[in-house]
């Protein structure tokens, strides 16, 4: 953990300072308690003025010590806050660098976890780790100073309880690191079920699927439980099998102490400090062992997150920039999401500028993966694809997506204004060229009726608008961009039949401008295309216009005629 520590090295040093300059004013302090004993030598024979002499440092000094190791404290936690800040700013730009297919193969849940609970015991452990190891490395060896000077004997019987408590400490540390790491995965885990189940909780009532979702989360949660409980019993255990190794230390002191006063060889006083300084000595490790659950949390924490900060980015290699007309090539294009498993296969088309395509077949036939690839959502296996000729590996990614306009199957709107959501693909766009998309996507009618019109809030989760008016939207979002190549992934499949015929025919309009691919259920939407292309396991194994399609009496007719 200390690595996210070196651009914070100015801090660092101003906490050491304040730490040291505590931590020797509290070790210091046992000088002058044993002193002050040694001045009450028996029953009306006690030296008041030096008592008081010895008590009033003692205590000036345990006040300088807590003003001291707060603000070390302090600043060790903004250390710690500013750190863990850090690391969460890199997880979100380490997300927004990770191809699709990375998102797409783990948990958000788990990916959520790691922002917000993972980061938190990161936080918690480092304050731990800063504010403690600080001190108490000041604590030790100024200690050990004291207690050489008053004797060297019991000296190393404190020391002789080091490997003991070090061989402890480290058994327990394999055992809860492990644990840790397998609650962190069941807490994101756990996380992932809660939000999903959230997500869909009319589909769970509407299907009298609670008590099967119950049963689940239960499972899950009992799970979660019973492997907290097992990594906070096995950390739980360094503290008091440190604390017995103390007391046994503590015993042989007292005796070996006990035989030393009655040679005359020490003072009652001295020997009172000693103590005081072998419980100082013996501190660190204590308060160490108590906090060992959130150390281990912390470094379980910390490996989940590097794993995510190590996985290989999405490469933008691309270096050309062009304005296209939108002539799209596919030659020889092998693809596949488990590479065990082909899903396209040796895809070749050639789409002239302004053509319509019309992209059909059953599901899991591959139209969506199209789509996909065309994007870089996902990189082909083999093969290229071409747009204007310009292989779009060798485009950047900016260029390839400002050409492309996009409506997806699943709309999607962000807590703010209607106005800056359909900005949100060309921010610098007027509100004119707002105005003119939503227009063109016929929902500017029915933005005018809402109470405050383009400046009318969004809810999170796109609560207040219906999934209808969520999808114009978009469709007005992806207009604005303008790309000369327009996709539709089912952008009609959450409208009403009537408004579905309206925006058909704002399509038609629209589409005579781009080209335009789009992927359909309905084949009544795809029979005045320039391009329809049939898919079946991955394979474009018919293509033709409509009336083309029809006379071949093959699997396109099969499914025209299934519908009608």
């Amino acid at each position: 953990m200390f690595k996210y520590l070196k651009d914070k090295k100015l801090g660092v040093s101003f906490s050491l300072l304040f730490s040291i300059l505590g931590n020797l004013a509290l070790v210091i302090t046992p000088f002058y308690l044993g002193k002050a004993i040694d001045a009450m030598v028996s029953k009306g024979n006690v030296d008041f003025t030096l008592v008081k002499t010895y008590l009033l440092n003692a205590l000036l000094l345990y006040i300088l010590s807590f003003i001291f190791v707060w603000i070390s404290n302090y600043i060790s936690f903004l250390i710690s806050a500013t750190v863990v800040s850090d690391i969460r700013e890199k997880i979100q730009d380490k997300l927004s660098r990770l191809s699709l297919s990375y998102l797409d193969t783990n948990a958000h849940g788990r990916l959520v976890n790691m922002v917000s609970n993972d980061s938190d015991l990161v936080l918690d452990g480092l304050f731990q780790l800063l504010s403690q190891i600080l001190g108490g490395i000041v604590i030790i060896v100024v200690a050990t100073l004291f207690m050489l000077s008053i004797s060297i004997t019991m000296t190393l019987v404190v020391y002789l309880t080091i490997p003991f408590v070090y061989i402890s400490s480290s058994l327990v540390s394999k055992a809860s690191n492990q644990a840790f790491k397998e609650q962190q995965r069941l807490a994101g885990l756990l996380n992932g079920f809660v939000q999903e189940n959230i997500h869909t909780h009319n589909l769970i009532i509407n299907s009298n699927y609670e008590g099967v979702m119950l049963d689940r989360f239960e499972r899950i949660n009992k799970d979660f439980n019973l492997v907290g409980q097992k990594a906070q019993f096995v950390s739980s255990i360094t503290n008091p099998t440190t604390r017995i190794v103390n007391n046994m230390s503590y015993a042989l002191l007292g005796l070996i102490g006990a035989f030393t006063i009655l040679k005359g060889g020490l003072s009652v006083g001295l020997f009172t400090s000693f103590l005081s300084y072998s419980m100082m000595f013996s501190k660190p490790f204590n308060e160490l062992s108590a906090n060992m659950s959130q150390v281990f949390a912390a470094k379980a924490g910390i490996e989940t997150i590097e794993a995510l900060l190590n996985e290989k980015e999405q490469i933008d290699s691309g270096t050309i920039s062009i304005d296209s007309l939108g002539k799209v090539d596919f030659h020889h294009v092998d693809f596949s999401y488990n590479k065990n498993k082909k899903l396209i296969k040796d895809l070749n088309l050639n789409v002239l500028p302004k053509q319509k395509i019309a992209i059909v077949g059953p599901t899991g036939s591959g139209k969506s993966t199209l789509i996909n690839i065309l994007m870089r959502f996902y990189e082909v296996d083999k093969g290229i694809i071409t747009i204007d000729d310009v292989d779009i590996t060798d485009m950047t990614r900016a260029s390839l997506h400002n050409n492309i306009s996009i409506v997806l199957q699943e709309p999607w709107l962000f807590e703010g204004t209607i106005f800056e959501n359909i900005r949100y693909g060309n921010p610098e766009a007027s509100k004119d060229a707002v105005i003119e998309a939503a227009k063109k996507a016929d929902c500017h009618d029915m933005i005018m009726r809402l109470d405050k019109g383009y400046e009318t809030l969004i809810a999170k989760g796109a609560s207040n608008v219906s999934k209808g008016q969520m999808q114009l939207i978009t469709i007005a979002r992806a207009l604005l961009i303008a790309g000369s190549i327009l996709i539709l992934d089912e952008a009609t499949s959450s409208i009403d039949s009537l408004t579905e015929k309206r925006i058909q025919s704002v399509f038609t309009k629209i589409m005579k401008q781009h080209t335009s691919f789009f992927v359909a259920h309905r084949l009544s939407t795809v029979i005045d295309s320039d391009l329809i292309l049939v898919m079946k396991e991955g394979s474009i194994i018919e293509k033709g216009n409509h009336k083309e399609l029809l006379a071949l009496n093959g699997f396109y007719k099969e499914l025209y005629e299934s519908q009608f």
